[in-house]
């Protein structure tokens, strides 16, 4: 199963958190708290992946952590109190029943 480094940052107004994946530029989302930011990154990653391969566009493999890291490519984050996670890519995903997309 492939696992994609994903940054979570604190919102300053609320209790609520930026998802962004490093590997995966322009995929990103947000949640009220910690544990619906981690939900939404679950859904959105299998949504970008989805959209790239219907678009016939290479999906970028997911890099260890430390070479996102060394890499630099958290540079353009704001990363102050930024957690990191690594987010499973689940096939199928958007697929299961209950899982509906926003026109």
């Amino acid at each position: 199963m492939r696992r994609y480094l994903a940054l979570l940052t604190p919102e300053n107004s609320d209790d609520g958190y930026v998802v962004r994946f490093p590997d995966l530029p322009g995929c990103f989302t947000q949640g009220d708290d910690f544990d619906d930011a981690v939900g939404m990154a679950t859904e959105v990653l299998a949504l970008c992946v989805e959209a790239e391969t219907a678009a016939g566009r290479p999906v970028a493999a997911p890099r260890h952590p430390r070479d996102v890291l060394r890499a630099g490519d958290t540079d353009q984050y704001s990363l102050t109190g930024a957690l990191a996670i690594l987010v499973p890519l689940i096939d199928g995903y958007t697929h299961k029943p209950g899982i509906s997309r926003a026109a």
